[in-house]
């Protein structure tokens, strides 16, 4: 197993300018580990800027859903406006994300291959490499 740059990893992380951030990244990145062992280390540049762009929905989708429980939340009107522009700032926040790791996946396609050394636009309407059949992107 090809261990993770830790200090990379939390340079990068740092670089968000939030400790408590950077902290619980890095806690998330070793439990991920423990589960996972580096299986990330098979997936191409695509296929880790999928995940990074569905998360990026995600996050959207839940502040979505977390609006509608504010129906039953039993809030004063203050913390309720308080949440609203959590989720809010939350919702532009991920629809940000979402933007440029769409940018990121384009210029990581351009540049992308498959593990046989085919480019990723050689590829069929499941995403799979057609000469060895590779499954290239989010698609697994």
């Amino acid at each position: 197993m090809m261990a993770r740059n830790i200090g990379r990893e939390h340079a990068f992380l740092t670089r968000a300018g939030n400790p408590d951030f950077t902290t619980a990244a890095q806690h998330r990145l070793t439990l991920g580990e423990r589960l996972y062992g580096d299986a990330w280390r098979q997936r191409t540049i695509s296929e880790l800027l999928a995940e990074v762009t569905e998360e990026a929905l995600d996050m959207g989708a839940w502040s979505a859903l977390a609006m509608q429980a504010l129906d039953r939340a039993d809030l004063n009107q203050s913390d309720r406006d308080r949440l609203i522009a959590c989720l809010d700032e939350t919702t532009q926040l991920a629809a940000k994300a979402y933007a440029v790791t769409v940018i990121a996946a384009t210029i990581a396609r351009k540049n992308n291959s498959c593990q046989c050394g085919r480019p990723v636009t050689d590829t069929d309407e499941r995403h799979a490499c057609l000469r060895c059949r590779h499954a290239i992107g989010a698609a697994r």
